[in-house]
């Protein structure tokens, strides 16, 4: 059937992309090209189109961006936030509501990117804190590679990166990256 042999490429083209980025974090080349990154400025630009992919896959995303400068790669934070949301959408029912912000605390710019889906057990929340390949159901698609590339991201910006479940009780996952002072 087409349309079947059409998905399998797809997903094949996504596996094949997200091995290709990892190799090219792997090299260690993209310090070279550090520069400091308004975040409110790099929001301005790649929020709608995140936020109409989002929409797409019947999903509400919500952006606080407070005034916040990193240092690092634009391309690297673009893939960061991307498989981060990616990851909402492909273990979330519809509706499903996705808060990101940016913030300053103490001389840190602070990503959060939240949900209020089904969230994860406890017990597993520790797995995707450690980094590496984690794939933590059999249901879907993914092999585990967007997380990993997320913590090889943060790793090369210094930054600490982190999953907990949602403070007060609240349904879902919160992922929180804390970027040193530029």
């Amino acid at each position: 059937d087409l349309v079947m042999l059409g998905a399998e490429v797809n997903r094949i083209a996504r596996v094949v992309g997200q091995l290709l980025t990892l190799a090219r974090i792997e090299e260690g080349h993209w310090r070279s090209s550090f520069s400091r990154i308004q975040f409110a400025e790099f929001w301005a630009a790649e929020g709608p189109r995140i936020v109409d992919e989002v929409a797409t896959a019947q999903m509400e995303l919500e952006a606080d961006i407070q005034p916040a400068t990193i240092v690092g790669d634009a391309v690297l934070i673009q893939v960061l936030i991307q498989n981060l949301i990616r990851n909402v959408m492909q273990h979330c029912p519809p509706h499903t509501r996705i808060h990101i912000s940016m913030v300053s605390e103490s001389g840190q710019s602070v990503l959060t990117v939240s949900d209020n889906g089904p969230g994860i057990p406890p017990d597993q929340l520790d797995r995707l804190n450690v980094g590496g390949f984690t794939r933590l159901d059999s249901k879907n698609e993914g092999l585990g590679l967007g997380l990993a590339i997320c913590h090889r991201i943060a790793q090369v910006h210094g930054a600490r990166l982190g999953f907990t479940a949602n403070p007060g009780g609240e349904p879902g996952l919160r992922v929180e990256i804390r970027f040193p002072s530029p």
